[in-house]
Order: C-alpha cells, then structure tokens, then sequence
C-alpha cells in the first residue's frame, strides 16, 4: 500500500472516530481535527434535503456543523465502526460505509448508518471535501425523537 493510500486511510479512521472523541470531550476540536479549515460538509440525498425544506445542495461550514454538534446534551456517540473503505489515490478520495452507537442519557440506544465521501489533501492528511449519505428512514426518525425527547425535557421542567 503505498503512503498516500496509508495517510488517506488513518485520516478517514480518524475522521470516523472523531464523533466519538468529541462526544466523549464535548470539544469541536476532535471534530475539526482530520479536516481543513474551509472543509464543506454536504449531506444526501438531496430528495431528502428538499422534504426537509432544505436546498438540495445544502453544505455547512465547520462553524455552522459544530453549532450543530453542539446541541448532543442528551445523548452520545458509543462507537462509530467503518464497514467497508475504499480508497482511490489517483483522486485523492474515500468512500466508507459506517455505522454510529448512539446512548441516550435515558439509556437507551440506538443506531445510524451512513456513507461517506471524502476529499483530501495533497498529502492525504486532511479531508477537504465531505458529503454524507444519510439512510433516510433513519434521519427522519432521529430528526423526530430528538424533537419529542426535548419536548419532554422541557414539559418536565418546573416553572
């Protein structure tokens, strides 16, 4: 294997593991740490985005995704185990299939997968480019648990 396939692969590892880092710290720098500083994040489908209410091409910076990543206060990342990579050193890219453990802070868990797209560096040190390929049964149920779970957080709350 040769060295730009070795840096692509232990930076898509510590890209995927960083979910988990940053929950465990609940520090954005885990998150940003295998990226570059104007990385995009694009998410899919676009069918999805759009049912959403969302353009089709929607992208956050590390800025806006770490505003995102913030709001975790009620759950965590266990594991997030890679299935599959794929690595293509010609156009510095990857492609992996993952899967993320979530805890929430009731005890209960759950499970979301995802595929990924990634852009490096010349070097493969750092990812340039993200698009995340959501499963979207699995999207709009967290979308929707995590609406009914902060509601009942805040029903439970005295006045």
């Amino acid at each position: 294997m040769s060295s730009l396939a070795q840096a692509i692969e232990a930076t898509t590892r510590g890209f995927l593991q960083s979910y988990v880092n940053a929950s465990e710290t609940k520090s954005m720098d885990a998150l940003t740490a295998h990226v570059t500083d104007d990385c995009r994040r694009y998410i899919g489908p676009p069918a999805f985005l759009k049912a959403r209410g969302a353009p089709s091409d929607f992208s956050m910076s590390n800025e806006e995704y770490a505003a995102e990543f913030n709001g975790m206060e009620h759950y965590s990342f266990e594991d997030h185990v890679m299935y599959d990579l794929i690595v293509d050193t010609q156009n510095r890219r990857a492609a992996a299939r993952s899967e993320i453990l979530i805890k929430f802070n009731s005890g209960e868990t759950a499970s979301r997968n995802f595929v990924w797209f990634l852009d490096f560096n010349e070097d493969g040190s750092k990812i340039v480019k993200i698009y995340v390929q959501l499963d979207v049964e699995e999207a709009n149920k967290w979308i929707e648990d995590i609406k009914d779970l902060k509601t009942d957080i805040k029903n439970a709350r005295p006045e």
